[in-house]
C-alpha cells in the first residue's frame, strides 16, 4: 500500500513538472516573441527618429542656404549702391569740370 501511494506520488509529482516544463516553453515562446517584437518596435522607432533628424538637418541646411544668399544678396546691393553712388560723383564733378571749361573757354573767347 505505502509503495502504491509512493508510486502514485511519484506518477502526480511526474505530471506536475511536465505541467511545468510545458508552461516554462509556452512562457520562453511568450518571452522570445516580446524580445522580438520589442527590437521591432525600437528598431522602428530609431528607424523614424533618423528621418526626423534627416528632414531637420535638411530644413537647417536649407535655412542656412538662404542666409547665405540674403546677406551675399545685401552685401552686393551695398556694394553696387557705393559704386553708383561714386560713380555719379564723378560724373557730377566731370560734367562741372567740363561745363566750367566750357564757360571759361566761351568767356575767352568772347572777352
Amino acid at each position: 500500500v505505502a509503495g502504491m501511494q509512493a508510486n502514485q506520488r511519484l506518477d502526480e509529482v511526474d505530471e506536475r513538472v511536465a505541467t511545468l516544463e510545458t508552461n516554462l516553453e509556452a512562457m520562453v515562446k511568450q518571452v522570445k516573441a516580446l524580445v522580438s517584437m520589442n527590437t521591432a518596435q525600437v528598431i522602428s522607432g530609431l528607424s523614424r527618429k533618423i528621418a526626423e533628424n534627416s528632414r531637420d538637418v535638411e530644413t537647417f541646411k536649407q535655412h542656412v542656404t538662404e542666409s547665405f544668399f540674403q546677406i551675399r544678396s545685401q552685401a552686393l546691393a551695398r556694394v553696387i549702391r557705393s559704386f553708383r553712388q561714386r560713380w555719379d560723383q564723378i560724373l557730377r564733378d566731370r560734367t562741372n569740370t567740363i561745363a566750367a571749361r566750357a564757360v571759361a573757354a566761351l568767356l575767352g573767347f568772347f572777352f
